[in-house]
């Protein structure tokens, strides 16, 4: 395998060639190449601690707060499958759904707040799929509190898009705030009045232990479910005191992985893993099991998810989905896992997305995998 990297693409001759251009998709970011030793003759992940730091101070999006608030209260208790879905065998009716609730003045207990986690409750334990999932926040349209049937006299239309994923999973624990994993963050001035939260999942189902339901009472809701076409439903139903509880953060500290990956010709898919601590200058392992043995592969790292997903050519179900700005190549042990430690970036509120693509010439005919992607946010 020969690699070439000329600053702005990466290109892999042989086999391999399609993962080259997936690194680069159209409209991404410059890559950082990371793939040989430097003169200091120091690895490739020596040097990630280094430029995540010059990245993430770059970046003119983080707000510290280092805060969590719960609307309309972190009551675990209740349980309902709108909108995130119930069992598999049920799909035929939750499925599909558009949501919409409010986040009030109140519910915030500071002037200002980044949202860059939305996290939901439930009595289950397991993994949520969808196979797609949009959810924007913006600011009231109406006036009051009380929301209209028409879900579009709600919402703002300078809404932010702060999910958009296909083939899309996020990880349920009962009695705790499951993270869903935003893509970006919304900035909220409390001043100006209540937010709507819209959720459009389709495809949706609940696998693990546990009820499927999720906490959730005390806050009107908007919803409607059991649509077939391919436009979600313009008005929906009201109900007055079921919407699920949430909670919002800023800069609170968090390392998960989200999405799906592609089997390798072993039978298995690539996943992301993390062991440590987000916390600014504390320890994070980050790593991928269930690759091939001692084989050959990169890391992916970036500021943002790319959306929408970019689907490598000739590997079906295979998504790159963020924009890498630093690659690093790295190789599998023995065992099919890689792993590398360092201490998290002194920049609280940054935001950093991990995937890996390694080479496999017998999973597909790109000749390589990628594994789901793995979002750090750096706390306080």
């Amino acid at each position: 395998m020969h690699i070439d990297l000329t600053g702005k693409t990466v290109l892999v001759t042989g086999a391999s060639r399609g993962i080259g251009r997936a690194l680069k998709p159209e409209g991404s970011a410059s890559i950082r190449s990371l793939v040989e030793p430097d003169a200091n003759h120091r690895h490739p992940t020596m040097r990630i601690h280094t430029l995540l730091v010059s990245l993430l101070v770059s970046s003119s999006a983080l707000l510290a707060q280092g805060s969590c608030h719960f609307v309309p209260d972190n009551i675990m208790s209740g349980g309902n499958v709108i909108p995130f879905g119930s069992s598999k065998s049920a799909m035929s009716t939750w499925g599909n759904q558009r949501y919409q609730t409010m986040i009030l003045p109140s519910d915030v207990k500071t002037p200002v707040l980044n949202i860059d986690t939305l996290a939901i409750g439930g009595g289950g334990t397991g993994i949520r799929h969808h196979a797609t999932l949009k959810i924007r926040i913006g600011y009231f349209r109406g006036t009051g509190t009380s929301l209209s049937s028409t879900f579009a006299n709600n919402l703002s239309p300078a809404a932010v898009t702060v999910l958009d994923a296909k083939d899309y999973t996020w990880k349920q624990t009962t009695k705790s705030w499951s993270r869903i994993g935003l893509q970006k963050s919304f900035l909220y001035l409390p001043a100006q009045g209540p937010l709507v939260v819209e959720v459009i999942a389709t495809g949706s189902w609940f696998e693990g232990s546990g009820g499927n339901g999720l906490y959730n009472g005390g806050r009107q809701r908007l919803y409607n479910y059991r649509w077939g076409s391919t436009t979600p439903p313009a008005t929906g139903t009201i109900g007055n005191a079921a919407a699920i509880r949430m909670q919002l953060c800023s800069a609170d500290a968090d390392a998960n992985a989200y999405g799906e990956g592609c089997p390798g010709s072993n039978n298995h898919t690539p996943v992301v893993t993390f062991a440590g601590s987000a916390q600014a200058g504390k320890s994070l392992t980050v790593g991928v099991a269930n690759t091939l043995p001692t084989t050959p592969g990169f890391m992916a790292l970036s500021l943002s998810a790319l959306v929408p997903s970019f689907e490598l050519p000739g590997a079906p179900g295979c998504r790159m989905r963020q924009s890498p700005a630093i690659v690093v190549g790295i190789a599998s042990n023995a065992s099919g896992v890689f792993s590398v430690t360092q201490n998290t970036p002194n920049v609280p509120g940054g935001r950093v997305w991990v995937q890996f693509l390694m080479i496999d010439t017998k999973a597909n005919a790109a000749g390589g995998v990628f594994s789901n992607v793995g979002r750090i946010l750096i706390g306080k």
